[in-house]
């Protein structure tokens, strides 16, 4: 829509009847948009319904006018004429002017005139306009809105004046507002209101077996290294077995000062020492050979 109250025709396609169409309805929904959200932040959602109808004018048009204006003097004559004549006599037509007759009391007397003509010449100005009328002129706007009859203490009059502040009602453009009360068909709601409670579900299921999967990958990851701590374990035992150096155990921290201090017994031959270990306990030596062999 443009600054003039006009409606391009940018971005319609077809014929001029369909573009026509285009333009019409484009226009029509504009408005509808402006008067729906409004209703929508007043009275709350799916509490009102807005339907508008326009009347456009795609005839252009063309005005062509002309005005002459004064302009400044050019050049200018007067002529000025005064004289007088001796004839007299009396009244035309009356005894007085017959051979041998006179009016008593009247005597002949002169005529006298005056005459003056001027003339002045200007040069005038013309002053040529042009107005051409872009089709899709605004003629005539009807308004319908329905308001729900649950809302309470509904004033028509005051829904008509914010719909009419928000289409740009003209009462001398013959606009016309409808405004009427009536219960709405609440069906479509509520399944719409059921279809979202069903996707918010689904969601919430969606979040449960995410938690589930993430902890079942916590706990494996968890036994894994639990198991490989034990297999660490168990290796060094059997290392430090074969080696002979079993881990001394720690002395506590509260030690008497009167107790014997540990000794640590001497070093012993380490080839003998795994000979025997071998003869006593080949399976464990056989384990710690095929885990090295396999590192």
């Amino acid at each position: 829509m443009k600054e003039d109250g006009n409606l391009g025709a940018g971005g319609f396609s077809g014929s001029a009847v369909e573009r026509q169409l285009q333009i019409r309805r484009a226009f029509e929904r504009e408005l509808e948009n402006r008067v729906q959200a409004m209703l929508t932040r007043v009275l709350g959602p799916n509490k009102a319904v807005a339907m508008v109808t326009a009347e456009l004018d795609f005839s252009q048009q063309q005005t062509n006018t002309t005005e002459v204006t004064a302009g400044p003097l050019v050049s200018e004559r007067s002529i000025k004429e005064s004289g007088s004549d001796g004839s007299g006599g009396g009244i035309a037509g009356s005894t007085a002017q017959m051979p041998g007759q006179s009016i008593p009391g009247q005597v002949a007397g002169e005529n006298s005139y005056q005459k003056s003509d001027d003339t002045r010449n200007y040069q005038n100005s013309t002053r040529v306009g042009t107005v051409v009328q872009a089709p899709g002129r605004v003629v005539r706007i009807s308004t319908s809105v329905v308001v729900d009859d649950a809302v309470k203490g509904l004033d028509e009059n005051q829904v008509q004046r914010i719909v009419s502040a928000a289409i740009g009602f003209d009462q001398q453009r013959g606009d016309q507002i409808t405004v009427a009360s009536m219960p709405f068909d609440r069906g479509q709601y509520d399944l719409g209101d059921q279809t979202t409670a069903q996707a918010q579900q689904d969601k919430k299921q969606l979040y449960l077996m995410a938690a589930a999967a993430a902890g079942g990958l916590l706990l494996l990851g968890l036994i894994i290294f639990l198991v490989r701590r034990r297999r660490r374990q168990k290796l060094q035992a059997q290392t430090e077995a074969i080696q002979g150096y079993p881990e001394a155990a720690a002395p506590p921290q509260d030690t008497a000062a009167d107790e014997p201090a540990w000794e640590i017994p001497p070093p012993k031959d380490k080839q003998k020492q795994l000979k025997d270990l071998a003869e006593e306990r080949p399976d464990d030596v056989a384990s710690v050979l095929k885990v090295w062999l396999r590192e």
